[in-house]
């Protein structure tokens, strides 16, 4: 899941692809268009409705049943409108992840300097 703007350019997607091999399956039609909506009218203004989450809970099912095994979440604000548990597959926090892997940086650098 991203942006319509993440969507349609192929950093990510042909990353995912050509670097790993993935088949990469997106958001269709009403799907793509809800979270992009959301994404720019809601989200980033720190607004989460319940229609919101509904939206996403949507798009993941649709993933799901198009043969999608895991949902990334391609931008920062996502995790306010899905959480694991309300998805049908396993859950990639892009944000979380990034986190981890700055605090596991930051960890390496300090225990090269003693």
């Amino acid at each position: 899941m991203g942006s319509g703007y993440t969507l349609e350019k192929d950093y990510f997607k042909g990353r995912l692809r050509d670097k790993y091999g993935l088949e990469v399956i997106l958001p269709e039609g009403e799907h793509k268009e809800n979270i992009h909506r959301a994404l720019y009218d809601e989200l980033v203004k720190g607004i989460v409705t319940e229609e919101t989450k509904q939206k996403f809970r949507a798009a993941a099912a649709d993933l799901a049943s198009r043969g999608a095994e895991a949902i990334i979440l391609g931008c920062t604000e996502f995790d306010l409108a899905l959480s694991p548990d309300a998805c049908p597959v396993p859950l990639v926090d892009t944000v979380r992840l990034h986190a981890e892997a700055a605090v596991d940086m930051a960890l390496s650098d300090l225990s090269l300097a003693d």
